[in-house]
């Protein structure tokens, strides 16, 4: 598209950009409910009226589901990221390993530079941060299956 375009900026919007939503750590939870019936109580056609209460707890359950898979998934993608990644580190350790037994006293070929590199382990930070995925995700398998039964 940018190669298409003709060089004209095009006007901005002429309505506000919405605010960007705090994170669950800036904002308590009556404070995101109070915001949330506000903003219902401002667009009430995105409210479903003819629904029943009954029919209204389904679908919230339903909706509730879905996201908390999406929340599980994005979490097990990140978690096998990081296996990945240490995986791949791990046989670069090797390959850098069998290449020193087999050239003691030599010097250094142009790969080895970079099979260094490619060998260091992932940082104490990133190994913690995966662990508390795995915290995540198994509260998040605890909180599907008490929605689920």
């Amino acid at each position: 598209m940018i190669l298409k375009s003709d060089g004209l900026i095009p006007p901005p919007p002429p309505t506000p950009a919405p605010e960007v939503p705090a994170s669950s750590s800036q904002v308590d939870n009556k404070t995101r409910v109070a915001a949330w019936s506000a903003w219902a109580n401002e667009h009430p056609h995105y409210e479903q009226q003819q629904l029943s209460q009954d029919d209204r707890a389904a679908e919230m359950t339903a909706l509730r589901v879905d996201r908390d898979v999406q929340i599980l998934n994005h979490i097990l993608d990140d978690i096998e990221f990081f296996v990945t990644k240490l995986q791949k580190a791990a046989e670069a350790f090797n390959e850098l390993s069998k290449r020193k037994k087999a050239k003691k006293g030599k010097k250094k070929s142009p790969g080895e530079g970079v099979l260094s590199l490619r060998s260091k382990p992932p940082t104490e930070e990133e190994f913690v941060d995966c662990l508390q995925k795995f915290k995540h995700a198994f509260n998040q398998l605890f909180v599907l299956t008490c929605r689920r039964s």
